[in-house]
């Protein structure tokens, strides 16, 4: 079109903003806890993509507002990929919901033992992590604690019978901590204590009547046991035999020596033996002569 001299003609447009779209859409992989947070990934026609995070509350109120700092704790999450509208494009926005799994570790007791008459004590646990990355601080935070836990609930810890006895693991941490927690029990072993056994040599005079010896002293932990069980025999005593033996130390009359062994058996101590001496001296005569008178 041509204008001729002296003519006008005006023509009016608009540019209107443009369609803003994702070229690449937003995505971000879930990790476990205490793993590496993983990297955001999105991009628009137009603009800088740019990205937040809230709690996915699907179903509930909502009760946060979109942060930048990436969440940490395990629990379910949104990705907020936003680019800010202009006179030139149009604001574009989209959610996509990510998981931070739950860390996994194994808390297993350790086995261990204590000495008939002792309350347990020292009881420990070891954490084996099997998913996700756990730091000292998460581990004390579990609050973990093993105790021994007889069969019968009456019965005193310091008086346990030598045996075996389940070691509980038990954790304080709630269910939804960032930690899923697998216990694993261990044992805690009752052994025998060790018994005083006082025995010492005896020694008579020849009176003709019979002697033994005197029976040995049993104590445990400084107090007598009355409850132990002593044999006695002229032959060595162990512990496949001395059933053979008597709960009756061997008499002497005569002036002479016995040996005399004995065995000592009580429940929850170790057995013990050992052996003395029975002496029967002679007794002394006295001879006194009278005096006499010869006449030739």
């Amino acid at each position: 079109y041509t204008l001729g001299t002296g003519e006008s003609e005006s023509y009016e447009w608009h540019i209107t903003s443009a369609q803003n779209a994702f070229v690449i859409q937003p995505y971000i992989q879930g990790w476990i806890y205490g793993e590496e947070a993983s990297t955001p990934v999105a991009t628009a026609k137009f603009g800088e993509v740019k990205f937040t995070y809230k709690k996915n509350n699907a179903g509930g109120p909502e009760d946060n507002t979109p942060s930048q700092t990436v969440p940490s704790d395990a629990g379910e999450y949104v990705l907020v990929a936003t680019v800010e509208g202009t006179g030139s494009y149009n604001v574009l926005t989209k959610e996509v919901p990510f998981t931070i799994g739950r860390a996994k570790a194994i808390v297993s007791a350790n086995d261990s033992s204590g000495v008939y008459g002792t309350t347990p004590s020292g009881l420990t646990a070891d954490v084996t992590v099997i998913r996700g990355k756990v730091t000292d601080e998460d581990k004390a935070a579990l609050g973990i604690s093993v105790s021994v836990v007889p069969q019968d609930a009456t019965l005193e810890l310091d008086k346990l019978p030598v045996g075996v006895y389940p070691a509980k693991v038990t954790v304080t941490a709630s269910s939804d901590s960032n930690i899923e927690v697998e216990t694993v029990d261990g044992t805690y072993r009752v052994t025998p204590a060790q018994l005083t056994v006082t025995a010492s040599d005896t020694s008579y005079v020849y009176d003709g009547t019979a002697h033994s010896i005197t029976a040995p002293v049993v104590k445990a932990g400084g107090a007598e046991l009355s409850l132990a069980v002593i044999y006695y025999s002229t032959s060595e005593l162990n512990s496949t035999n001395y059933g053979s033996g008597s709960l009756t130390p061997p008499a002497r009359t005569d002036a002479g020596s016995t040996r005399v062994y004995y065995y000592v058996k009580a429940d929850n101590y170790v057995d013990s033996n050992g052996n003395v001496t029975l002496y029967v001296t002679p007794k002394e005569v006295t001879v006194t002569a009278k005096p006499a008178e010869v006449t030739f």
